[in-house]
Formats: structure tokens, sequence, C-alpha cells
């Protein structure tokens, strides 16, 4: 059986843990959360100690938003010239040209830094390591650059995500799941 680690005080994401509660109906170790934003959660240990959980729903919201508009986000432009075929770097759809784009290197660093360089599924360190894009990165062009809107995967777990839900055409909705199965 796994050793009980006490969680009361740590932080996860936006959520800070204030105080063990009774356990789930399930038997799992639960707790009491409040949020960055205010609001309060009962929330089960291993969805905090496993990263799956980062916030009481605010930040899905947040991306959802995001995703939707493009706001805060400093490559957005209402579409003026930024994305798809009005950028100048248009060259009919995603490609490798990402891999030598100077914002895309400093956005898989900062994701890479956000995560503490641990794999957000299996929580294996270091190795080699993938910026995920939790919204697509071809369907949501104004979400590519937002910090939030990747997490840091190993390569197993990664090629395992894309395996499962394509590598073009999955949602907030798809990776949530995914992150929730054992």
């Amino acid at each position: 059986m796994p050793k009980f680690i006490n969680l009361v005080g740590m932080e996860f994401g936006r959520l800070k843990v204030l105080y063990r509660v009774e356990n789930s109906k399930n038997n799992k170790v639960q707790y009491f959360c409040e949020c960055t934003c205010g609001n309060t959660k009962v929330i089960i240990g291993t969805s905090l100690s496993k990263n799956s959980t980062k916030s009481c729903g605010c930040l899905s919201r947040e991306i959802k938003s995001l995703a939707m508009t493009g706001e805060g986000n400093p490559m957005w432009d209402n579409g003026a010239s930024c994305c798809g075929a009005k950028n100048n770097n248009w060259k009919g759809g995603i490609s490798g040209e990402r891999l030598d784009n100077k914002d895309h290197k400093v956005w898989r660093l900062k994701v890479f830094t956000n995560d503490d360089f641990i794999c957000q599924k299996c929580s294996s360190v270091g190795g080699r390591l993938n910026a995920h894009h939790i919204l697509s990165f071809s369907r949501f062009e104004h979400a590519r650059y937002l910090v939030d809107n990747g997490v840091t995967l190993c390569e197993a777990c990664h090629r395992e995500f894309h395996k499962l839900y394509s590598y073009t055409d999955f949602t907030l909705e798809d990776y949530e799941e995914w992150m929730n199965q054992g």
C-alpha cells in the first residue's frame, strides 16, 4: 500500500490545500482547497498530486474563453495578420516550421519551467519531454503560445495521447478525460 502523504498547506497550480476532509465514497483521500480566484472546492488527493486538477475550474473556463476570443494573447490581433493564410509565414497548414520558430521555443521552455520539467501524466522527471498544446495547435491558432495552453508530457505519454486523440483535432475535454484515466 502506498505511503500516505499529507498535502495540507501545499499548492498545486492555482489551488492551496487547506485541510483534509472525509474520504470519498470510493475511499479516496479528499482535501478542501482554495483557488486563487477565491472559490473553494473539495478535490481528490491524487488529482492534486498528479497535477490533473490545477484549479476550481476557472482555468478551464479561461482557456475556453481565450480559445474563442484570443483575449490576452499578444499574438492575437483579431486575425488581421497573425493567423492562418493572412500570415506571411503561412504554408498551407501546420508543419515543422514551428520547431524553428522563436515564439515556439520560448513557449516550450516556459511550459517546461512551469511544470518543473515533470511529465504531468506519469510524473517522470527530465528525459525526452514534449510541450503539449492542451488546445490543438492547428485548430486554435490564437492560443498557440499561451503558457496556460501548454503542459509537459514525456515522450511516451505524448505519443499515447495523440494515438487516442489524433494530432490535429483534439480539445480541452479530450485532455481532461485522458488525464483522469488511471
